[in-house]
């Protein structure tokens, strides 16, 4: 069920008693005085076809989280802090005083995004692995250069990824990295190897029609987690090698 946020002032509304103490030409006045225009409510509807259920987080809430993380650079956890103590923060979203409703959110990328994140930061932080070839074009903070309506392109640009990927953590293995850049690179070969299975032909990747136990859903924040887990299915998440090719140990 959709939520969404009241158009009346609550007990202890953040902008009714704080929003003084903004900036008037600041990201968070702006977004206090037109949040609901931005992201109406009508721009999501179809993410919520059934009526039933305890009403979810208003949409407007959510996409200013998601800016202002976005603008400060923040992860995960850090957002989900700030929502809690920064009155800024909170008059931005249309939150009472002692709001918390967004206490274990997290942005949940995409196979393709948690492996473009973690190569670039690889390469920031190991500058021994300059000199590797990576499919630059992939690595573009949007979005790479690939059909998303054809399955084949889509296992093209994994595969590239993932490749990629592996000489990383191949040519990392010499270097003696330090304690942060052995904890990029093993977070690299763990997000290379969790959603992929073989593709078609040798050294093609598709995402996996399964999804392992505590799958790493953001690199931001590795210790998030996806929830589910059974006793039936287990698979370990990282990127073993057989034959010079990456492989997920299941």
């Amino acid at each position: 069920m959709q939520g969404s946020s009241r158009p009346d002032r609550r007990l202890l509304d953040a902008a009714e008693f704080c929003r003084h103490l903004l900036k008037p030409d600041s990201v968070h006045a702006f977004l206090a005085e037109h949040r609901r225009r931005l992201f109406p409510d009508e721009m999501f509807e179809d993410l919520f076809p059934s009526d039933r259920g305890r009403p979810s987080v208003p949409a407007d809430v959510i996409a200013t989280v998601m800016v202002l993380q976005s603008l400060e650079g923040l992860s995960d956890r850090e957002a989900c802090r700030a929502l809690q103590t920064d009155i800024a923060w909170k008059v931005a979203a249309g939150l009472a005083l002692d709001s918390t409703v967004l206490d274990d959110a997290v942005q949940r990328q995409d196979t393709i995004s948690l492996l473009q994140g973690q190569i670039r930061r690889v390469r920031k932080l190991v500058p021994g692995l300059a000199h590797i070839y990576v499919h630059e074009m992939n690595l573009d903070p949007s979005r790479p250069p690939c059909d998303f309506e054809d399955h084949n392109d889509i296992s093209r640009v994994i595969s590239e990824l993932i490749e990629n990927a592996y000489e990383l953590v191949v040519a990392a293995e010499v270097l003696e990295p330090d304690d942060a850049q052995s904890d990029a690179v093993a977070l690299l070969a763990l997000v290379a190897g969790q959603d992929v299975e073989p593709g078609d032909r040798p050294g093609r990747w598709k995402i996996a029609r399964w999804t392992a136990p505590d799958r790493i859903v953001s690199v931001v924040d590795p210790e998030s987690r996806h929830v589910h887990k059974t006793t039936h299915s287990y698979c370990d998440g990282y990127c073993d090698h057989s034959d010079g090719v990456p492989v997920s140990s299941c």
